[in-house]
């Protein structure tokens, strides 16, 4: 798992690299639920939250969505100091507008 974060620093070198280190990552975290502390211990979240924000690769923003949201059921103090919160909040306008109401009004 270490390594898969390590690649994600590869974005703009080789972004097919990150890419799939990022799926991997998703498909460990919801294989197993010990890796949600990993991640976060290793400075991981910092990382992911970071790519959101890069919608230059969509694809890998959408993937660092999906682990936030999985993240964020055993973690979720955690996001909040990586200011994945804010992160997501920035993004609001491409997602749906059922999603954009019940985000509003909580």
């Amino acid at each position: 798992l270490k390594e898969l974060i390590k690649q994600l620093d590869k974005v703009y070198l080789m972004p097919e690299i990150a890419i799939t280190s990022m799926l991997c990552i998703n498909y460990l975290v919801d294989n197993n639920p010990r890796y949600h502390s990993t991640i976060c211990k290793t400075g991981g979240l910092a990382k992911i939250v970071q790519l959101t924000q890069n919608i230059e690769y969509i694809d890998l923003a959408e993937n660092a969505i999906k682990c936030i949201e999985k993240l964020s059921l055993e973690c979720p103090y955690n996001i909040l100091e990586a200011d994945g919160f804010n992160a997501i909040l920035s993004l609001i306008d491409f997602f749906d507008n059922n999603l954009r109401k019940s985000a509003l009004k909580s």
